[in-house]
């Protein structure tokens, strides 16, 4: 008998001093000249982002702030670093971040994390886009491959690592990254880009930008292919690729002296692959037809050369359709079934578990009048009649239908924030937010819902004398499912020297259960049922539901950096070294026959990260990063409920799930070489060791040529990517049955 195991594919009041704050620094709105050290991240043009000998950096106090004097350690990888290694992916940039972490689950799913912990469910890593979050707050995780914005429009990628919650709110956990397109204004003219290579990998992007002193725009439309791994652990062919298409748009408006509008919008459709499961039921490709669009509308106001404030809001709405046929035993439409799933859940999920020894040892104790010892006499009652079904039915009899695991998601969002220079010493960033999430999913909520966000949040830098400075900062937050919180963070820096400059962090996050978590109503209504149930052609499965009053996730984070520039030598390097303490996590795995989500282990993780980059001569640029990561776990939850004699799954295994992507030793190494006026090599080696089950290690080579042609400019470029072991990508089905990978590009300009 085929019971259906899938696993889901995951997807009080505010601060009264801060809202007064914000109406105050308002308040003082008066006539002055626009300066540019106030201007967002998307009002910054590439030259502006690269002057200066000492990085600019936005994301982590949500103040430009020179990268010495963060409150948190920063990396950041601009367009040309990723343009001269031939990155192909978005994720695969993230090899490049100290303590980052990169791997593949479910079918060629990108999955990406800082410090680790779970894999398959990476719900800790918030990750926004020109401010836009691209989180899903419903299913807690983020859709690599559909984000809808392009390699080729990305000016640079901040990666605040470690808690970040006091700027950004619940979700940036562990770390935050914060992808900042390029300005329209730097993109002026044609631009067409075609990769081809190994595993059937293509892509394309073509946009064109113009515009002139006060509107500038750009329009651009994107496409990628991959036909993922080749094959499973047992030489089956791996059925895993995905084909998707997307355009953008975006344009910037200088509306007068003061005033900027900036306005986006984009869209990214295609479909993704899922290797049938014949185990699970599973006689056709689920494949999923997956669709994202957004709008975004930021209006900044430059009130004086000491004040200004903006206004962002945007939309998102992310559909998934995912059907396929399924062939169970009809026992899974059974109204006894149902009953007991109703009555006592976990008594449900043991029975579907259970072999045939196992079932014939509790019957015989309900008969006996001892009892199952699972539930009370009312369950056992629901339990012996399911048994006797389950008797009495044929072992062999096998019914099919259509079955899916749509879901529709939207998320609307406004936000002002206010920032204000009081004076040379005292900075204040400050601001408001409001947030509806809505969804809607037959097979996972039983229909739809909202959850409304109410956030007010604030940054003050102050800083009594030149080389000596604080930031203190918090998020007080209100979800209508998961009641309030408040996230603070407070650093300190002392510049040594002017070229070294000690940090010391302190912050605190929380991670909201998602609504997966909190609010499940899982059931498969299946259709075209052949051949019919009970006389008819659509049926339900057993409901399961979320326990629900799940607490928070929390972290408190520590930590100590040291911070190096010397422009004149071309030495820069940031160290960290650092103390996390998780707790309250949820980590059992939470599918169909057995949903049990409890806050029932702390994980404490310190180590260290080195990031340095080199620049011996003109020519030369070496790159290095380096992390250190020890992880134990301790499971805080009750052992009696958690495990039972009739189930297999026993409390190590949650340290396992939350150990998958924890490399003990991680890194990346790259030399990037301008040969002479058109050749330019470089090339990279990565480690992580071990990523779920093994050792992930790789070095590419990539050289680029380009010339002028009249107006324009061409670029050609080959890259090799060679795995140095034999192991399978993360886990044993992602196996590719060559070690080496050819990809060429092409650009043309004009």
């Amino acid at each position: 008998m085929r019971l259906i195991t899938v696993r889901a594919t995951k997807e009080r009041r505010g601060l009264p001093a801060l809202v007064l704050a914000c109406a105050s620094s308002l308040a003082h709105a008066v006539e002055g000249p626009i300066q540019s050290d106030m201007l967002a991240a998307t009002d910054i043009s590439m030259t502006d982002w690269q002057s200066g000998d000492i990085p600019v950096v936005l994301t982590p106090a949500r103040l430009k702030q020179p990268r010495s004097e963060t409150p948190a350690t920063v990396t950041v990888l601009d367009a040309e670093l990723l343009h001269r290694l031939g990155v192909r992916n978005l994720h695969d940039a993230f090899r490049l971040v100290p303590g980052m972490t990169v791997g593949s689950v479910s079918s060629n799913l990108p999955s990406v994390s800082y410090h680790g912990t779970n894999a398959n469910e990476q719900r800790r890593l918030q990750v926004l886009v020109d401010g836009r979050s691209v989180y899903n707050p419903n299913l807690a995780d983020v859709d690599w491959l559909n984000i809808p914005v392009a390699l080729e429009d990305i000016a640079r990628i901040e990666i605040t690592r470690g808690p970040n919650a006091a700027a950004y709110g619940a979700n940036s956990f562990l770390a935050i990254v914060n992808i900042i397109t390029k300005h329209p204004y730097d993109t002026h003219g044609t631009s067409l880009t075609y990769w081809d290579g190994g595993n059937g990998y293509n892509r394309y992007h073509a946009s064109y930008g113009g515009g002139g002193e006060n509107l500038n725009y750009r329009i651009s439309v994107n496409g990628k292919q991959d036909d993922g791994f080749d094959r499973r652990a047992n030489d089956e062919p791996f059925v895993d690729s995905y084909d998707l298409d997307g355009f953008n748009f975006s344009a910037n408006m200088q509306l007068g002296s003061r005033d900027t509008l900036q306005v986006q919008a984009g869209l990214l459709n295609g479909d993704h692959q899922y290797h049938p499961d014949a185990g699970d039921g599973q006689t056709s490709i689920p494949e999923s037809d997956e669709r994202d669009r957004f709008a975004s509308v930021n209006w900044r106001r430059e009130v004086n050369a000491n004040h200004f404030f903006q206004v962002q809001a945007y939309a998102h709405r992310r559909i998934r359709r995912q059907d396929w046929t399924n062939c169970n035993h009809p026992i899974l439409f059974s109204d006894n079934l149902s009953a007991l799933y109703a009555a006592n859940q976990r008594f449900g999920s043991i029975l579907i578990g259970a072999n045939g020894a196992t079932l014939s040892e509790i019957y015989a104790n309900i008969v006996s009048g001892s009892g199952s010892g699972l539930g009370s006499a009312e369950d056992d009652a629901i339990a012996r009649a399911l048994i006797e079904e389950m008797s009495a039915s044929d072992p062999d009899a096998t019914v099919c239908g259509r079955i899916n695991l749509d879901i529709a998601e939207t998320r609307q969002d406004i936000e002002l924030q206010d920032t204000y220079t009081f004076t040379d010493e005292v900075r204040l960033v400050s601001g408001l937010s409001f947030r509806k999430d809505s969804f809607y999913s037959e097979t996972y909520f039983n229909g739809g819902d909202d959850n409304y966000l109410q956030r007010a949040f604030f940054n003050l830098e102050y800083r009594p004398q030149p080389d000596l400075g604080f930031n203190l900062g918090g998020m007080a937050e209100h979800d209508q499912a998961n009641g309030a919180y408040f996230s603070p963070r407070g650093a300190m820096f002392y510049h040594l020297t002017p070229n070294q400059t000690l940090r010391l962090v302190i912050s605190h996050a929380v991670r909201t259960p998602d609504t997966y978590e909190q609010s499940v109503a899982w059931s498969f209504v299946a259709r075209d049922l052949d051949p019919p149930v009970d006389g008819e052609t659509e049926a339900r499965s057993f409901l399961i539901r979320s326990p629900g009053e799940l607490d928070n996730e929390k972290i408190v984070s520590r930590e100590i950096g040291y911070y190096l520039n010397y422009p004149e030598w071309g030495l820069e390097a940031d160290i960290k070294v650092f103390h996390d303490t998780m707790w309250d996590l949820i980590s059992a795995p939470l599918q169909y026959f057995s949903f049990e989500p409890e806050n029932n282990l702390k994980i404490k993780q310190t180590g260290f990260e080195v990031e340095t980059t080199y620049s011996p001569s003109l020519r030369d640029t070496l790159r290095a990063t380096y992390a250190y990561l020890d992880q134990d776990e301790e499971y805080t939850g009750s052992v009696t409920d958690f495990y039972t004699a009739y189930t297999s799954f026993d409390v190590s295994r949650l340290f396992q799930i939350e150990s998958r992507m924890s490399a003990r030793h991680s890194g990346s190494f790259a030399w990037l070489r301008r040969i002479n006026d058109r050749f330019d090599a470089a090339t990279a080696y990565y480690l992580a060791d071990t990523i779920g089950d093994y050792v992930y290690e790789r070095a590419d080579l990539i050289i680029s040529y380009h010339r002028r042609l009249g107006r324009g400019q061409m670029a050609l470029s080959a890259k090799l990517e060679h795995y140095l072991n034999d192991d399978p990508i993360m886990y044993r089905d992602n196996v590719l049955d060559d070690r080496t990978h050819l990809f060429l590009s092409a650009n043309l300009k004009f």
